[in-house]
Formats: C-alpha cells, sequence, structure tokens
C-alpha cells in the first residue's frame, strides 16, 4: 500500500465519522407539526416532518439558527 492509498482510506475514515457524527446529531422520533420556535408557530408542512423525523422547525427559523450558529463558530 503506498502513500496515496493510505491518504484515501485517511480520508473514507474521516468522511464516515463525519457522516456517523451528523446522524447521530440529527433530530429523532415523533416530527412537531408546528414551529417551536418562540413567536413563529408555523404548521411544518408534512413532507418535512416525513424527510426529518424529529423535525421542531419550519424551514425559515431553521435556516436562522443555522446561520446564527455559523456566526458563532
Amino acid at each position: 500500500m503506498d502513500e496515496i492509498d493510505r491518504a484515501q482510506r485517511r480520508a473514507e475514515e474521516q468522511l464516515a465519522d463525519a457522516l456517523a457524527e451528523h446522524r447521530r446529531l440529527m433530530p429523532q422520533g415523533e416530527s412537531a407539526k408546528w414551529c417551536e420556535m418562540t413567536g413563529c408557530g408555523e404548521r411544518i408542512p408534512e413532507e418535512r416532518r416525513a424527510a426529518l423525523p424529529g423535525v421542531r422547525f419550519c424551514v425559515d427559523c431553521q435556516a436562522h439558527l443555522e446561520r446564527l450558529e455559523k456566526t458563532r463558530k
């Protein structure tokens, strides 16, 4: 096994670890029917609820939370 093979294997392992961590952090369980962001209360579409088990926020509020999280890093 040469250096390129080792680097490829290491990259694959890092990707697998990152995907596993992402799945672990994703919401699970029953999705909310209404956005839980204070002051919003918009209905969460059935398609979103089915695609993301455990979702708690509407698309707009989730995007807002993700922008806030990026600015904190």
